[in-house]
Order: C-alpha cells, then sequence, then structure tokens
C-alpha cells in the first residue's frame, strides 16, 4: 500500500497518488532512461503499435514542460510521470548503471541497429546513468512482475510486457 500512496505528477501538470492509475487494473510502469536514449524511443514505439488500450504510463526524469513536449513529439497516448527529484525511482529501486552497463559491444551492436532502424539520439534529460526498469504493479499495490536492465539497451519487449498485464490482469480478477 506505501507505494499506492506515492504522490506523482503527470505530463499535464495534474497530481495524482500512484494509486489513481490502478484503479481500471494493473499498471505497467516503463522507467525510461532519458528522452535522448534511443532504445527508449524504440520501446516507446514498440509499445505504442500495441494499441492504446494497454495501461502503460512512462515515467521519466523531467519536467512537466519537457515530458509534454516529449509526448507530442513522439506521438505517445499515454500519460507520462515527471519523477524529477527521481523519488519513485528510488522507491523501485531502479538503479544507475557502471561504466560497463553504459558502453559494451552489445549496446554498441544494438545502438547501430537501432539507428538503422531510423532511431536517433539526443540531448539526456535526467541522470544518464540510470538503467531502463518496467514494473507491472496490481491494483493491490503488489509488482507483479519486474524487469530492471543488465545495461543501457535491455529492455523489455513490448510483447512481454503486454503479456505480464494480462497475465496480472487474469491474477487479479481470479482474487
Amino acid at each position: 500500500m506505501p507505494l499506492l500512496s506515492s504522490e506523482l505528477v503527470l505530463h499535464t501538470g495534474e497530481k495524482v497518488f500512484l494509486r489513481d492509475l490502478v484503479k481500471t487494473g494493473p499498471i505497467a510502469l516503463v522507467f525510461l532512461r532519458h528522452f535522448g536514449c534511443i532504445f527508449c524511443k524504440q520501446q516507446i514505439a514498440k509499445l505504442k503499435e500495441l494499441g492504446d488500450d494497454l495501461n502503460v504510463a512512462f515515467v521519466v526524469m523531467s519536467d512537466v514542460e519537457r515530458a509534454a513536449s516529449f509526448r507530442e513529439q513522439l506521438g505517445v497516448v499515454h500519460p507520462l510521470v515527471c519523477d524529477v527529484e527521481m523519488t519513485l525511482h528510488d522507491k523501485f529501486g531502479v538503479p544507475r548503471g557502471n561504466v560497463n552497463q553504459l558502453a559494451n559491444a552489445k549496446v554498441m551492436r544494438r545502438a547501430i541497429g537501432a539507428m538503422f532502424q531510423g532511431y536517433k539520439p539526443g540531448l539526456p534529460v535526467g541522470d544518464a546513468r540510470m538503467l531502463s526498469a518496467e514494473f507491472i504493479l496490481d491494483q493491490e499495490g503488489t509488482i507483479r512482475w519486474k524487469h530492471v536492465a543488465d545495461d543501457i539497451s535491455d529492455l523489455a519487449s513490448a510483447d512481454t510486457v503486454r503479456e505480464k498485464l494480462e497475465e496480472a490482469k487474469l491474477s487479479s480478477s481470479s482474487s
């Protein structure tokens, strides 16, 4: 329950509690590294392909104005949670990467692949050392599933996020 009482600020400037985001069912909280991260842009695009009906919120280390601009630029329909102070990052234990997690051969290969797919790196907004993470949180505030990146290129696939959300919904409805 303590997680659900976390106060959040959305990209609109609206203040809500985490419990408000799970009222309609389990939610996928997707912690993005920063707005310039090509892997994050790639993940957003893949989640968008699955449709607007997924209960997803992207957690970003940005103020409201930049978050709203980023959301509009990428055509994101899901809410962005502005976590400038990284309070939610800390509550969920999202770590900072070390030198090897920020730059290694796998990261370089995946970055080149993402660039060939049309994703362009940009300037970081927030702490560029942060790793990405995805959490499925149910209506009781229980973390049903999590994926914390091994390096900056390690993101859960959109299909996995959808699958884990569905599992959490089934689990919640049978309780």
